[in-house]
């Protein structure tokens, strides 16, 4: 068989056998890049996203270590939930109760409050110093915007 495939390569003129030659060479080389450049290509893109994973992760990492911080910057809360009067007191302190439409406990020691036209920043404040302590936690949480600019009216459920 390579006999005979020899014998027609030497009946080929040096330009035929030149360009048969050229021929075989570009078909190999197609056949390296349509094989090679996906993988190439597929190598890259792994590449990138395990950068983009390891860059999460990273910051993932971050978040914990603040949130760990955080938690003990803020000390051990109580262990039982303070109760509606002392909710009620807290609202009071932060001059809260007049913009309070419903302050009421709920099945299984939780309390729902409604707020009507309280101001965003001092119900944000006011949330952000008893939450931590209050020994409850947030079961569902609305604001709404209210009729003036820096008003809003609130729906907060809390449960122990």
């Amino acid at each position: 068989m390579t006999g005979r495939m020899v014998e027609h390569l030497l009946r080929l003129t040096g330009r035929e056998r030149l360009l048969l030659g050229v021929m075989a060479l570009v078909l190999l080389l197609g056949a390296g890049v349509g094989l090679l450049w996906p993988l190439a290509e597929r190598r890259a893109a792994s590449v990138t996203a395990l950068e983009e994973a390891r860059a999460l992760n990273a910051w993932v990492a971050a978040r914990a270590e603040d949130a760990r911080l955080l938690r003990s910057a803020a000390g051990p809360g109580p262990a039982e939930p303070i109760g509606l009067a002392a909710v009620q007191r807290s609202l009071d302190s932060a001059g809260l109760s007049g913009n309070v439409a419903t302050l009421s406990a709920r099945q299984g020691g939780g309390i729902e409050m409604r707020f009507e036209a309280a101001s965003f920043d001092v119900l944000i404040g006011w949330l952000t110093q008893v939450e931590p302590v209050w020994g409850y936690r947030f079961a569902g949480f609305r604001l709404d915007r209210g009729a003036e600019p820096g008003l809003v009216d609130a729906r907060i459920e809390v449960v122990p």
